[in-house]
C-alpha cells in the first residue's frame, strides 16, 4: 500500500500524541494538524477502512499494527 504525504501526516500526528502519553482524540488531531474536526472525521473513516487505525464514533483513536 502506498501512502500519500497527507495520510503519513495523520499517522505521524496520531503517533506523536500517543507517544506523549495522551489520549488521541478528534479534537487534539484537528488542533495539531490545523484542520476542522469534520476533516479529521472523514480522514479517520478512510484510515479505519484501510485498517491503519481503530476508532469508534465519539471514541479515542489508536493506531493498528499496520498503521
Amino acid at each position: 500500500m502506498s501512502l500519500t504525504a497527507r495520510v503519513e501526516d495523520y499517522l505521524e500526528a496520531i503517533l506523536d500524541i500517543e507517544m506523549s502519553g495522551e489520549t488521541v482524540t478528534v479534537t487534539k488531531l484537528a488542533k495539531q494538524l490545523g484542520v476542522t474536526k469534520a476533516t479529521i472525521t472523514v480522514a479517520l473513516k478512510r484510515l479505519k477502512a484501510d485498517d491503519l487505525l481503530e476508532h469508534e464514533r465519539y471514541g479515542d483513536v489508536a493506531l493498528t499494527e499496520q498503521g
